[in-house]
């Protein structure tokens, strides 16, 4: 059994994360989000899980 699952997490820092996060759906590039918003993707679609 898992003490914490995730998945699909993305973190996007700025003020703008939605439109950043639309653009990751669309598979652009983390440069070429930063070039389009000025957002910074720290992470994209992350899945983990930590045992017990």
């Amino acid at each position: 059994m898992d003490a914490i699952t995730i998945e699909n997490l993305d973190v996007v820092f700025g003020q703008q994360q939605s439109q950043a996060l639309a653009l990751l759906d669309q598979s652009k590039s983390r440069q070429e989000i930063i070039d389009e918003t000025g957002q910074v993707v720290g992470v994209d679609n992350v899945s983990l899980s930590v045992k017990r």
